[in-house]
């Protein structure tokens, strides 16, 4: 068996290592019996609609307030402000 996965990673996904063996010899001869997808490359979405850029221009201060925030919830500026507005357009009832 040659996997790069530790079998903590494995049990993640709900499979041993002898397993991984069993499924990839039924897809390799042709038995495979599982669905075949195909796997998204890149990011997953976050919405289910086309993201556009909106750009705005702040102080410099409160930019950095923005970061420091950000880094101090473990977020990106992007999705701290993402969710202010979707937050913000809830409470006054456009969402």
């Amino acid at each position: 068996m040659n996997t790069d996965m530790t079998p903590e990673e494995l049990a993640r996904w709900g499979l041993a290592a002898d397993q991984i063996e069993s499924i990839a010899q039924e897809f390799e001869n042709g038995t495979w019996k599982g669905p075949v997808r195909r796997v998204p490359i890149g990011r997953p979405r976050i919405f289910d609609e086309e993201l556009v850029t909106v750009s705005f221009r702040m102080p410099k201060s409160r930019a950095l307030a923005l970061r420091q925030l950000a880094q101090k919830l473990g977020r990106s500026r992007s999705t701290l402000i993402r969710s202010t507005l979707e937050d913000l357009l809830a409470k006054e009832s456009f969402a």
